[in-house]
């Protein structure tokens, strides 16, 4: 071939070369609807989220035309074309205030905000995450559902990008290696609210791969704050509330926790009857169970509990000393962890003035002294010479409860202090009459603190009903009522409450007589149920009378009354004849009637006034 035919194939490779390639893309019938992003459903789904937040322009959605450029970038962009330095030299955006929160109210709305978390603009996720941080407890469920829900990015990337603001993060032995550096002294960043670094991150910063794992640290850091507050603000929550963050402390291998401690935390003493009750060690069959999850569980909630100085019984006790709820919870809660410490504090309350509280010590107490004795913990003692030893490890807490009540009861009744036992026979065997001398130590005591306390209400009872005025009395009772309304189920307190409202009757305090009547009638509710329902219709019948009711409110009275005696015909007709007044026209008052004719009298007065003036001026003629 000749040098010329050479060039001329070279100068054609070369111009194919230089050409864009054609690239044929064929698909099957059906596959094109598969690979279409979803972007018309995602599209209803923010513009919905967008109206319910007031048309807020900055959510866009996928499909948009600023989101596309962000998520999608163009083969220009992506090699520094002319698109790429046009979008450089573009005017930096306004900032522009965030609308006020706005929580979301249904699961409709919930689900429009996570939604708009994981597909909205990455720069605008502050306006559905803040909606979310103050979820309320009627969206409980689906708050639940996500903070416990699996993740499928990896942990090193979670850890990665909370690295940004100052994160920590568990290794896999559970150490925190911030917190451990910052309490020896080293100068490192650690972030006591990942909620607010995280939003204040510019996420411009945060390369485009690990956008779905800080959406992700977002709303989870939102969801926990919601959490906090529904904990806090709810007390029949907090119990479910706390389980369900202990739960999600270990989630994805404990990415979250140190931010899940913070919120139980922040839930305060209506956490401490759950993060008791979970603090129960479930028991060790092998060394690797201290490493399972229920363990690290456990020793977790003990945790929290020592970062809200309520480790010790007492000052968890006296923390809700002035709140009976928690403090029933509290107590309930040790008679089922059973710490050692808190036997002597549920006996400080054996004997308290609510009964509810009393009970509640008492049958927690109980639980310390009857069934099968505890097995102790024993610890690996290392001695010379390499040898290993078992001890025991400490106090059970039936050790601790029988001490307690020992004491206490040579306190209150030397008497009924039984003599000093050994539970381990010289022949090896438990005696099981020493072993329940704890239990019948208890219920002497119980038995003498009843017996003292119904002679303190029977003196009080009768210095009551010993005062000069019935008035005095009822006072009196009334203060014995809130303290102890079992035993005031007492005959001559009946019988007192019963003068008291026939005297109220008398005197036109129909109010007051049907308090006495509904007390009476609570008094002898357990006796006589027949009675109750008798003075409960005298109670209705006697607030009916009170003038001061609108004609509704004495017709509710009624009817209620005739629902609770059907078959009293002078019920009936009252209940009828309200009825009749009520579609009766209103007839002018006296009061109405004379305020006319006085308004009537004073318009002529003034009429006759201003006649006389202006008579004669009017009638004069002019001269001349």
């Amino acid at each position: 071939m000749s040098s010329l035919g050479r060039l001329a194939i070279l100068a054609a490779l070369v111009s194919a070369c230089a050409s864009d390639p054609e690239v044929s893309v064929s698909m099957r019938v059906g596959e094109a609807e598969e690979l279409t992003p979803p972007t018309e459903l995602l599209s209803e789904e923010v513009s919905a989220y967008r109206q319910w937040l007031g048309a807020i322009p900055a959510l866009a959605i996928a499909g948009d035309e600023d989101l596309s450029a962000e998520e999608n970038p163009s083969a220009d962009d992506k090699r520094g074309g002319p698109r790429a330095k046009k979008r450089g030299n573009k005017k930096p955006a306004v900032d522009t205030p965030l609308p006020l929160p706005r929580p979301p109210e249904t699961a409709a709305e919930f689900e429009a905000a996570v939604t708009a978390m994981r597909k909205g603009p990455v720069d605008d996720l502050a306006i559905p995450a803040n909606n979310l941080a103050l979820t309320g407890a009627e969206l409980w469920p689906q708050i639940k559902e996500r903070l416990i829900a699996p993740r499928k990015g990896r942990k090193n990337d979670y850890r990665a990008l909370l690295d940004r603001i100052g994160g920590d993060v568990p290794n896999r032995y559970g150490h925190f290696e911030r917190s451990w550096k910052r309490a020896h002294g080293y100068e490192v960043r650690l972030s006591e609210d990942w909620f607010g670094d995280l939003l204040a991150l510019d996420p411009s910063k945060v390369g485009r791969s690990f956008h779905p794992i800080y959406r992700d640290c977002v709303l989870e850091s939102a969801l926990l704050r919601a959490a906090a507050k529904i904990g806090a603000g709810q007390p029949e929550l907090a119990d479910e509330v706390v389980a369900t963050l202990l739960e999600a402390a270990y989630i994805h291998e404990g990415t979250f926790r140190d931010e899940v401690g913070r919120a139980i935390r922040a839930i305060g003493d209506p956490a401490l009857a759950e993060l008791i009750r979970s603090s129960e060690r479930p028991p060790i069959e092998r060394e690797d169970d201290r490493f399972s999850d229920p363990y690290r569980k456990a020793e977790y909630a003990e945790y929290q509990l020592d970062r809200l100085d309520r480790l010790q019984p007492r000052k968890a006790v006296a923390s809700v000393i002035e709140n009976p709820h928690l403090l029933t919870a509290i107590l309930s809660a040790y008679g089922e962890r059973r710490f050692p410490d808190a036997a002597e504090v549920l006996l400080d309350y054996v004997d308290a003035g609510l009964p509810r509280v009393r009970r509640t010590a008492r049958d927690a107490f109980l639980s310390y002294v009857t069934g099968p004795a505890p097995a102790p913990e024993r610890k690996v003692l290392r001695l010379l010479g390499g040898k290993t030893s078992s001890a025991k490890a400490g106090q059970t807490y039936r050790d601790a409860a029988a001490i307690a009540i020992r004491e206490r009861l040579e306190r209150e009744a030397s008497l009924l202090v039984e003599e000093p036992c050994r539970i381990i026979l010289p022949e090896g065997e438990r005696d099981e009459i020493c072993e329940r001398q704890p239990e019948r130590h208890t219920h002497a005591l119980l038995a003498f603190l009843d017996a003292r306390r119904a002679q303190e209400e029977e003196t009080s009872i009768v210095a009551a009903l010993d005062q000069e005025e019935l008035g005095e009395t009822i006072a009196a009772l009334d203060r014995l009522l809130v303290v102890n309304p079992e035993r005031m189920a007492d005959a001559r307190v009946i019988d007192a409450y019963r003068r008291g409202a026939e005297e109220a009757l008398a005197e036109g305090h129909h109010s007051r007589a049907g308090q006495l009547l509904r007390k009476t009638a609570m008094l002898i509710a357990d006796r006589d149920p027949e009675g109750k329902r008798e003075l409960t219709v005298q109670a209705l019948l006697a607030e009916a009378e009170n003038e001061s009711l609108s004609p509704e409110g004495q017709a509710m009275l009624l009817t209620t009354a005739e629902a609770l005696a059907p078959d009293d015909m002078e019920i009936q007709s009252a209940v009828a004849e309200i009825r009749r007044q009520r579609l009766r026209p209103p007839s002018p008052s006296p009061l109405r009637l004379g305020g006319g004719l006085a308004l009537l009298a004073m318009t002529l007065l003034m009429l006759s006034l201003a006649g006389s003036r202006t008579g004669p001026w009017l009638s004069r003629t002019p001269q001349s």
